[in-house]
Parts: structure tokens; C-alpha cells; sequence
């Protein structure tokens, strides 16, 4: 069985104009709970990355730190 690879081209839903979403609460990098309310007003990213995925996981939080590093403190 053959490893899935990427087509290069975007995948998932776009809602125009977005959804809201209801409140949910996260642990955070530190530890602690997040709740989402805590970041309302800010763009925000939500990745669920596998831990033990070798292959398009490592790629995907690749290009995310790239978006990071491009929106400098934006990102913060």
C-alpha cells in the first residue's frame, strides 16, 4: 500500500460569509486551558497534527511555520 500524497491543490469547506463557532476550551502549549472566547477578535489557527504521522504531518507544520515566520508579531 502506497503512501497518500498531496495534490498540491487546497482541500476542506470555505464558508463565505464564516460560521461562528461555539465556545470550546483547548489545552494550551503551556499547559493550561484555552478557552476559544479568550482569542475572540484575533485570526486564529486550529491544527490537529497526528504525533506519530512520518510522512505529510511534518510537511504540513513546515509550511505553517513558514505562515508564522511571514506574519511576524501578527502571529504572536
Amino acid at each position: 500500500m502506497s503512501g497518500q500524497r498531496s495534490s498540491g491543490t487546497d482541500q476542506g469547506t470555505n464558508y463565505d460569509p464564516p460560521k461562528p463557532l461555539a465556545d470550546f476550551s483547548l489545552m494550551s502549549h503551556t499547559g493550561k486551558p484555552l478557552r476559544f472566547s479568550e482569542l475572540q477578535g484575533r485570526p486564529v489557527l486550529v491544527f490537529f497534527g497526528f504525533t506519530h504521522c512520518p510522512d505529510i504531518c511534518p510537511l504540513t507544520l513546515r509550511e505553517w511555520t513558514k505562515v508564522k515566520a511571514d506574519l511576524g508579531a501578527d502571529a504572536d
